[in-house]
Formats: structure tokens, C-alpha cells, sequence
């Protein structure tokens, strides 16, 4: 122990001596390591942070799984029955995924998440309330729902200013009157992960939730398993009442194949004390965040083998030194672990250092993520043991790297040969090992190059891909109903007064209704669909229902290949109608004509014979990125009664005016009022948030790799130039040109540049496989980025071994002789 601060003492006052190495591996390695810990910083909260719940290790989550194996949620009367027949249970409570409900709090309306919980969904979880109290089984007795609300602390912030006499004020929800009882706490986050719930009401308190319905799947069930209970002996207590609580639940309309696909529901039990796996921001944000992880683990890796590289050469310099040492009788490991011990205190400061520069780094990350969320976002990036575990492991990980690679090149050597060295060239300094570093330096920057470069294109072809409809010109409005009784409105009439009234807007030349937005992403209502005649309907193919007006087609212009528009009189009085697009009508009728053709979509009762009456082209109206897609289209007054809201599609030129003159319009007819209205191009940008962050970031660190790694080649050099002075300065005695001193050392940054593309294009091609899921437009292997990459790898060596070669061309013959 005595002999290891003596090799921190001596560490310690080596460092003051030249503190230019230290500060520039200190920063290097704060660099690296503080970009390693913001991404895991991020880990952390998203997966591994419990929440912030009582016991949470006795939070699990119950879910049913359908015929597609997807999670959902239950119906409320299938969860009174799973309350009062488990036993494995202290108690479940059910909530609501939640949605955006229009909030009128201090005269003022805005869109705020609200969410319909049981009454001892509270008690379950285990919390307190931060002032005032919060919903409890007394306001869901029988039939008398109370019409209270709990509002969250960020909310509570944000639009009452952190009032304290908060409680007992009343705010309206979609015109109800809602009295706010408490305020949660800070950092509580509900079940769901990263979404604190801005509002919670009593389940049964608004439209968002049906106590009664045996259809409408809404519940999501937290439960919290008895002491020394498993969740084996849960799955195993439930199983035995599952298929009789399936029996007693089956909605009374489902007959037939649907009433089998509801009784071959299943149910899992998963671990919840980080927050439920069916909705939460994992789904979006790990994604990105494993590409990520990987671009920050090479990033790290080349920091390590550069700073390895830079201890080697600067060891090489004190060899004589370590070899007197193990002359005098020291063995190699003594006379070489003060190496380590150096780098171990400055990976320490490094990564303390690093620590600091991601508390920062952590939460830009987090808002880059969250541009693509509409809802509010919110983890706890605060340290913990984990954090303070990773920073220790990655500190000692990398300075052992660092520091054993000289340390073991230097106890190899035999210690007369180094005694009797002069350190003349390369060759005699680093040797293949220090070339070797830099190869895998150049290997590595290469792959992240052409990640980076893949990413970058992939964002310039999405931005600039046809989908199938055209883009320019198209404007969309998002509908809400008013705060009126829509029942006996006649929808037909109203969507068509409505359409006629827009197109007659000025600089607008069409309009249209669809219950989707475009681009809708995956969120529309997806079954399978089959043709009637197919007696293995459940082996074909899915599509997505998009419910659409007349003059849908026109507005998009989508071409119809074959057969009719929708018009006015395809309502409920007359046959249900489709249009398919040509998708699914290759994929159900490859050799035939689909017009008058019968199909079925899914296991509902209205959806077992639709008549084809149109094929239009196939057009990405979900999502841009997917080509294999099938859309069905079908008219939106033949399927339900008219409840208002939706998307409106509009055709023409955005400006100011012709925005305050759409909204003006839809409000006059006193049904429904227009919000966020955008042009396509807006509204896509937007759903590319991700690809322009991973483009960002990777294309960010990529460039932090390619200075690292040229400053790696400069610095290898550099020590090489100076280790040959006197070879250099011999060899401009006996008639060297200048010039020729220039190549020479040129030429040796352009061969281990060369080396280290060579060595690392089939890594890259490899390695970007990982991320042909992300890139869209070209092929992983795409050989115009590849080139680039290379020729800009190329350029950078090439920049990096002319400095000191130009330093070498300019030394003074004789100044050089007396070199020692």
C-alpha cells in the first residue's frame, strides 16, 4: 500500500511537471466518459429507476393478450370480477391510458391529459399527496360518481403558478364541472414511466371511461402482490378463473368469431416496479437510445486506444528509465505499475469530470427525445447508486486499458536492450503496437462515418421520398367537438355543408374528412382482412381502416386505378362500401377484378361483407418509411353514428389569413372547432424528430471520433518525429531534400490511414447491418457513403501527418545532429 502512494506521489508530481498531457487526456476522457454516462443516465430512468411508489417490487402489472399476441387492456366489468375473485392480490386498481381533453382552469382552454382511475388506484400504489387529498373508494360509491380531480405537480406549476389554496378550485373538463381536491407530488409519474399524469378524474366521472360496456377494452390493472407471494403463484391462482371470468364478461353482441376470439383471450402478469411495459416512452425512446449506446461505446473505445496510444509513446520516452529500474532488481510489475496507477487517477478525474458534463448532457438528450412526444415528459435524471456504479466501473475500465497497454509493452523488453538504445526511429520507439492502436483508431471512426453519413442520407430521402400523394400544397386541421348535444345531427348533411364551405375558402381548391391523419404512423385500427369466399380467413393478411369523406382521393390526389369515389349517398342506408387499395388487391385477388368483389375485415359483425367498389393506388398515408402498408378505405357515414372530431384535409395555399378563415368557418356552423392547423410538410418534419436526432448526435460524436483520431495519428507522429531527429538530421547532411524529409513522414500517416480504412470496411459493412432498420432509401452497405467516409477519413490522416512532417522538413540539420 506504502509503495502505491509512493506511485501516486510520484504520478502526481510527473503530472505537474507537464500538465498539457494531463489537462488533454483529462478532457478526452471527460468527453467520452460523460457521453456514456448521459445516454445511460437516460437507461437508467426509463428502465431500471423504480418508481417512486411504496415497495415497488410489489408492483406488477396484469394485461389481456388478443389473437395477435399484443397486450391490451380490459374491459371494467372483466376487472370487478378479476378484483373480487383473485386472492394473490393485497388489492388491483384500474386506469386509463388517458387522453387530451380540452381544460378550462383560470379562463383559460387548453388540451391536457386526463386520465379515469378506480377509486383505490391511489391506495394501491402506495403515495401521498403533496397538499389536500386524493381519490379514494368514497368518490366511486355505486352509482354516485364524484366529479373531483387530483391535478399533477407539473401542471399545478404550470398553470396555477404553484397556488397553495389550489385545492377546492374548479376546473371544467369538456364543459364538466371537475372540483380539484389535491396536488400529487413531484416525480410521480402514475404507472407510466416518464408521463406524469397531468389530470386523474374518477373512473365513470366522463365519456373516457364505461363502468357498463363489456366491449370497450379500456382498463389497464396495477396490482400488488402479497407478501412472499410470486408471480408464478399469481399466474398460477389466476389461471384456474380465467376462462370462467371470460365466460361471464364476452360482450352479449359478439357472436360467433368474435365471441371465440374473445374467449381465447389470455392473460400475463408482468413486473412493474419501473412502470408499465404497455404504454410508456420506452416503445420511443430505446430505439434511438440503443443506437446511441453503440455510437457512445465506440466513441469510448477510440478515446481509450488514442489515450493508450499517446501513454504508450510517452512511455516509450522513459524506457531507459524502466529499464534501469528492473536492472536494479525491481521486477517488470513493479517498475511498470506506476503507468497504471497514472492512468487509473486520471480516468478518475475524467470521469468525475464526465459526471458533470452529463447532468447537462442528459437533459438535452431527454428534450431532443421528447420533440416527438406530445404528451409531457418527465424523468427523474437525478444520480443514483446505478449512475455512481457505472461512473466507478467505466473510470476503472478505462484506465486499466490505458494503462496496462504500456505497461506491458515496457515489462516485455529486455532491459540491456533499452539501456543501449538511442531512440532513433519508430520502429525502435512504438513499434507495431502503437501503429496497430492507431489503425483500430481509424477502423472504428470509419464505421461511425459511414453510420453517421447513412443517417444523414436517410433524413435527405425522407424529406424528399413520394409517398404515393402529393405533398405540396396540403394543409390539415385537427377537429374537436363543442360542448353540445351532437345526437341528432345529421352527419351526411354537416360534412357535406361543411366540405362545399371550405372549398370555397379562397387559395383552398378541395377538402376532405378522414378519422386519420396523415401521416398517421401506426396508431390507426389494424385487422386482418380476407376475402368472403376464403375459408381460412385468419391466415391472410392485415390492413389498417381509414374512415374518409368524399373527395378523400381528389385531395390527396391518389389516383383510383380502377372503380369509384365515395360519394353522399353511401351511407347508412345503403350497402357498406370499400374502397382497397392496390396493395390488398394483389394480395386477395392477383388475377381477378376486385370491383363488386366481398370482403371482411376482422370479427366484427359490420365488417364481415364489404363490397369493393374502387382500387386505388397504393399511397403511404401511415407512414412514409413503410411500403407494405395496406390501407382500407370506407365511407365515414356508413359506419357509426356522428360524434364530431377528426382530421380535415384541405388543399391549397397556408398562410395566416386563410388559417384565422378556416377556423372561423368551422366554427360558424357551431358543431366542432378547428386546432393545430399545418401544413403535411410541418406535420411530417415533425414526425422525423428521431431521425434528425440520431443524424444529429451520430453525426456529433462521429466527429468528436474523427478528431480524436486524427489528433492520435498527430500525436504519434509528432513522438515519432521527435524519437528520429537525429535520423532525420543525418539524413539531411548527406543530401536529403527537404522535400523528400516531407514524404517520408507523410507517407507514413497515408499508409496507416490506408491500413485503417482496409482494416475497417468489412467492420463498417457489418456493422451498419445493425442499423439497415433505420435507414430508408438506400442500402446499409451504400457504396457513394462508403467512399465518402473513406476519402474523409483519408483527408483527416492526411491533415494529421502533415503538421509534423512539415515540422520535420523544417528542422536545422545541425540542431538536430546535437539531439539526444
Amino acid at each position: 500500500m506504502g509503495s502505491l502512494r509512493q506511485d501516486a506521489r510520484y504520478g502526481f508530481r510527473a503530472f505537474t511537471r507537464t500538465p498539457g498531457f494531463a489537462y488533454i487526456v483529462v478532457i478526452v476522457l471527460a468527453v467520452g466518459i460523460g457521453a456514456a454516462i448521459a445516454v445511460f443516465t437516460v437507461f437508467n430512468a426509463l428502465v431500471f429507476r423504480p418508481l417512486p411508489l411504496a415497495h415497488p417490487e410489489q408492483i406488477v402489472q396484469f394485461s389481456g393478450i388478443y389473437r395477435n399476441s399484443s397486450s391490451i387492456p380490459i374491459s371494467y366489468p372483466m376487472f370487478a370480477e378479476l378484483q373480487r375473485e383473485q386472492h394473490v392480490f393485497s388489492d388491483i386498481c384500474g386506469w386509463s391510458a388517458g387522453a387530451n381533453f380540452n381544460v378550462e382552469a383560470n379562463g383559460s382552454v387548453t388540451a391536457s391529459a386526463v386520465h379515469s382511475v378506480t377509486g383505490n388506484y391511489y391506495t394501491v400504489l402506495g403515495v401521498n399527496p403533496l397538499m389536500g387529498r386524493l381519490i379514494s373508494p368514497r368518490d366511486t360509491q355505486g352509482n354516485q360518481i364524484s366529479e373531483v380531480a387530483v391535478i399533477g405537480y407539473e401542471l399545478w406549476q404550470e398553470r396555477f403558478g404553484g397556488d397553495p389554496a389550489v385545492v377546492g378550485k374548479n376546473i371544467r373538463i369538456d364543459g364538466k364541472l371537475f372540483t380539484i381536491i389535491g396536488v400529487t407530488r413531484k416525480w410521480f409519474t402514475g404507472m407510466i414511466a416518464g408521463s406524469p399524469p397531468e389530470i386523474t378524474i374518477p373512473a365513470g366521472a366522463a365519456q373516457l371511461s364505461d363502468l357498463e360496456s363489456r366491449s370497450l377494452l379500456w382498463v389497464f390493472v396495477t396490482g400488488r402482490l402479497n407478501e412472499g407471494t410470486g408471480i408464478e403463484q399469481a399466474r398460477t391462482q389466476l389461471q384456474t378463473f380465467w376462462p370462467r371470468l371470460l365466460e361471464d364478461t364476452v360482450p352479449t353482441q359478439s357472436i360467433g368469431p368474435r365471441r371465440q376470439s374473445f374467449l381465447a383471450m389470455r392473460f400475463r402478469i408482468d413486473p412493474a416496479s419501473a412502470g408499465s411495459k404497455n404504454i410508456d416512452l420506452r416503445s420511443k425512446f430505446l430505439k434511438p437510445l440503443y443506437l446511441l449506446t453503440g455510437i457512445v461505446a465506440l466513441i469510448l473505445f477510440v478515446v481509450c486506444v488514442n489515450l493508450a496510444s499517446l501513454a504508450l509513446a510517452r512511455a516509450t520516452v522513459r524506457r531507459q528509465e524502466i529499464s534501469t529500474r528492473i536492472a536494479l532488481g525491481a521486477t517488470p510489475w513493479q517498475a511498470v505499475r506506476q503507468f497504471v496507477v497514472e492512468s487509473l487517477f486520471l480516468s478518475t478525474m475524467g470521469a468525475l469530470s464526465g459526471l458533470f458534463l452529463a447532468v447537462w448532457a442528459s437533459k438535452l438528450l431527454v428534450r431532443l427525445l421528447a420533440k416527438g412526444v406530445a404528451v409531457p415528459v418527465l424523468l427523474d435524471l437525478r444520480p443514483d447508486w446505478r449512475i455512481c456504479a457505472f461512473v466507478a466501473m467505466t473510470a476503472i475500465l478505462t484506465g486499466l486499458f490505458i494503462g496496462l497497454i504500456p505497461a506491458w509493452k515496457l515489462s516485455r523488453q529486455h532491459p540491456a536492450t533499452s539501456l543501449c538504445a538511442d531512440q532513433r526511429t519508430l520502429g525502435y520507439g512504438m513499434g507495431s503496437l502503437g501503429k496497430t492502436l492507431i489503425i483500430a483508431q481509424i477502423a472504428i471512426s470509419l464505421v461511425l462515418l459511414q453510420a453517421s453519413g447513412l443517417l444523414l442520407r436517410t433524413l435527405k430521402s425522407l424529406r424528399t421520398f413520394d409517398p404515393g400523394f402529393e405533398r405540396a400544397s396540403l394543409l390539415e386541421a385537427q377537429l374537436t367537438p363543442q360542448l353540445q348535444d351532437n345526437e341528432k345531427l345529421h352527419a351526411g348533411t354537416y360534412r357535406k355543408q361543411l366540405l362545399e364551405a371550405m372549398a370555397n375558402l379562397p387559395s383552398i381548391k378541395s377538402a376532405a374528412f378522414s378519422n386519420l391523419s396523415v401521416p398517421n404512423g401506426d396508431s390507426g385500427w389494424k385487422e386482418t382482412i380476407s376475402a368472403v369466399t376464403d375459408p381460412n380467413p385468419a391466415g391472410n393478411s392485415t390492413a389498417t381502416l381509414a374512415t374518409v369523406s368524399p373527395g378523400f382521393f381528389k385531395t390527396l390526389a391518389i389516383p383510383l386505378m380502377s372503380g369509384r369515389d365515395f360519394t353522399w349517398f353511401d351511407d347508412k342506408q345503403h350497402p357498406t362500401v370499400v374502397i382497397i387499395d392496390s396493395l390488398i388487391a394483389k394480395q386477395l385477388f392477383p388475377t381477378g377484378d376486385p370491383i363488386g368483389k366481398h370482403i371482411r375485415f376482422g370479427v366484427q359483425p359490420d365488417f364481415q361483407d364489404l363490397e369493393i367498389v374502387g382500387v386505388a393506388q397504393s399511397a403511404r398515408i401511415l407512414d412514409i418509411r413503410d411500403g407494405n402498408a395496406p390501407v382500407i378505405y370506407t365511407s365515414a357515414l356508413q359506419l357509426r353514428d356522428f360524434a364530431g372530431g377528426g382530421t380535415l384535409l384541405l388543399r391549397g395555399s397556408a398562410s395566416a389569413g386563410i388559417n384565422k378563415a378556416t377556423v372561423d368557418k368551422i366554427r360558424s356552423f357551431s358543431h366542432e372547432y378547428a386546432t393545430g392547423i399545418t401544413t403535411f410538410e410541418e406535420k411530417n418534419e415533425r414526425s422525423f424528430v428521431y431521425e434528425q436526432m440520431t443524424a444529429t448526435l451520430s453525426t456529433f460524436f462521429a466527429s468528436i471520433t474523427l478528431l480524436v483520431a486524427g489528433f492520435g495519428l498527430f500525436g504519434l507522429l509528432s513522438y515519432a518525429v521527435t524519437l528520429r531527429t537525429r535520423e532525420i538530421g543525418i539524413r539531411m547532411a548527406m543530401g536529403s531534400q527537404r522535400r523528400g524529409i516531407l514524404q517520408l513522414i507523410l507517407r507514413e500517416a497515408v499508409v496507416l490511414t490506408l491500413a485503417g480504412i482496409a482494416v475497417g470496411i468489412p467492420f463498417t459493412l457489418a456493422a451498419t447491418r445493425l442499423i439497415a432498420h433505420m435507414v430508408f432509401g438506400l442500402s446499409p452497405a451504400d457504396p457513394v457513403t462508403l467512399e465518402g467516409a473513406s476519402l474523409t477519413m483519408l483527408l483527416v490522416g492526411t491533415l494529421a501527418g502533415y503538421l509534423p512532417a512539415f515540422r520535420a522538413m523544417k528542422m536545422n540539420p545541425v540542431t538536430a545532429l546535437r539531439h539526444d
